[in-house]
């Protein structure tokens, strides 16, 4: 899907990608190339229920992100625009980094037990570090990011997000 924060078709300046297969990467670039345009980073992308905290289930909590799947990520590197309030960074493997803001409304703290439920396939991890999310910043987010490939074996989809001066016909 692609999508843009302007109703002009000439002028939009921030493009999504988003839930983009890993198959189609390659020729995504050579487009986006060939049409000058630069993307900035393709996080990888798995949906997962929070189900249990410290091993209890989180069934009945009224909190809104617990009646959803969530979109996990993972990656080496700390997004810039993600300050790390506390614990270390990177996420070590079993280890994943948590957003602030739902670590407070689900009372989770630093060495925390989360599990998910991602396809059929249940994986745990302590939480180790807090990062700061600035939801409206119109950059892809997300809840928890994991070491690399810790989010399970689940479906794993891309997203993206790039600029752009004026609007190519051919976009």
């Amino acid at each position: 899907m692609i999508a843009g924060n302007s109703s002009s078709r000439r002028k939009v300046r921030t493009i999504s990608l988003s839930i983009l297969l890993q198959i189609r990467v390659a020729p995504l670039k050579a487009f986006l190339a060939e049409h000058q345009v630069i993307p900035q980073t393709f996080y990888p992308i798995v949906r997962a229920r929070l189900t249990k905290i410290n091993g209890n289930p989180t069934e009945g909590q009224q909190d809104e992100s617990l009646n959803r799947e969530l979109n996990l990520t993972w990656q080496d590197t700390r997004p810039a625009h993600n300050p790390l309030v506390a614990g270390h960074w990177p996420p070590k493997p079993g280890e994943v980094s948590m957003e602030e803001g739902l670590a407070k409304r689900l009372n989770v703290k630093l060495g925390d037990s989360v599990t998910f439920m991602g396809d059929t396939q249940a994986f745990s991890a302590k939480v180790t570090s807090l990062r700061q999310v600035d939801w409206e910043s119109l950059r892809p987010n997300f809840f928890f990011i994991f070491s690399f490939r810790g989010a399970g074996r689940a479906t794993t989809k891309l997203v993206d997000q790039f600029s752009l001066g004026e609007w190519q016909t051919a976009c």
